[in-house]
């Protein structure tokens, strides 16, 4: 007695969710070097300026013809000074992840999984987006820390 060959079962219709297409964006942003070395730079260049701002208001205090001008700046334009100059790095980050995305070919497996492009830029805007807040988050106190020592390294020398 024979039985009927089973059939096999048809295949499910999965739909791409928002959260599985942003888990991809992230392993794909955290699994470069260059992202580590941009955030990186991003954090020093930001800490650096700060310092050099704090700095140079110490040699401004001390020159009198310049003393003036120090008592209408606020404390936040010293700390905040290196943020422009973080935004350069953040954006030659953003620049290495799509031009290296399409450099390997991945953008083709992407959107063969997604293939809606809406979703994949929405992912990958904000997980871009976390990065840098991460990124500035860590590099705020201590541009704090580095401006008040190289105030007081400055007057002590």
């Amino acid at each position: 007695m024979t039985s009927p060959a089973a059939t096999p079962p048809a295949a499910a219709q999965v739909q791409p969710t928002f959260t599985g297409v942003m888990r991809g964006e992230w392993i794909k942003l955290l699994a470069l070097r260059s992202t580590w070395w941009a955030l990186a730079s991003t954090a020093g260049v930001i800490t650096l300026v700060a310092l050099a701002a704090a700095m140079s208001l110490n040699a401004m205090a001390d020159d009198p013809a310049l003393a003036p001008g120090i008592e209408q700046m606020h404390g936040a334009e010293v700390i905040a000074g290196g943020f422009h100059f973080g935004i350069l790095t953040i954006a030659v980050l953003g620049a290495l992840l799509i031009t290296g995305e399409y450099a390997t070919g991945m953008i083709r497996s992407t959107f063969a999984a997604v293939p809606s492009r809406i979703p994949v830029l929405r992912a990958s805007r904000t997980a871009r987006a976390h990065a840098t807040q991460i990124a500035r988050s860590n590099a705020t106190p201590t541009t704090r820390t580095t401006s008040v020592a190289g105030a007081i390294w400055y007057r002590l020398t």
